[in-house]
């Protein structure tokens, strides 16, 4: 099926170029920065591994495990081919712990590491769209937007907007 970018989610089989991929997570939208006040350039990070460097499992289940997850950050409109969805996909970091095995210091320090990182990426993510919509807040009420309007489109309380508009956090 036709689609974009910003329309993979996880378990994804997609065409890009000429290269098939697994998408190992949904694509993020990521505000990459402004060229100017009415122009933002959206883009979306995929995290994906080609489907020529892995295998599916004997249950047809895609498992990261040692390879290498490689994230794209590409504009979210750009066109690809999806041609099957919801493909189980297992990061290694996500692999359920054996309650059998001694606990492995070394593979619990990565998991612990990769969450971290995640953790940080999606508070940075967070922080970029929120510094986004203050900023549209802002401008939409020098604009002559009414507080009651913002707070139907955005679902914050006019106390919040108000924080937005003077600044406060």
């Amino acid at each position: 099926m036709k689609a974009t970018i910003g329309d993979i989610r996880k378990g994804d089989r997609f065409t890009w170029g000429s290269k098939t991929y697994i998408a190992f997570d949904d694509a993020r939208p990521v505000i990459t920065g402004i060229a100017n006040d009415d122009y933002w350039q959206r883009f979306s990070n995929i995290f994906m591994i080609s489907t020529a460097a892995i295998a599916p499992a004997e249950d047809g289940s895609y498992h990261q495990e040692s390879r290498n997850i490689d994230c794209q950050s590409v504009l979210t409109d750009k066109t690809i081919e999806i041609h099957e969805r919801d493909r189980t996909t297992v990061c290694a970091w996500e692999e359920p712990d054996s309650t059998d095995k001694p606990v492995d210091e070394q593979h619990t320090r990565i998991k612990l590491e990769n969450i971290m990182h995640a953790r940080k990426q999606a508070q940075r993510l967070a922080e970029d769209v929120d510094q986004t919509r203050d900023h549209y807040i802002r401008r939409a009420l020098k604009g002559g937007s009414s507080v009651a309007q913002l707070m139907e489109i955005t679902g914050l309380s006019r106390a919040r907007i108000y924080q937005i508009r003077d600044g406060r956090r």
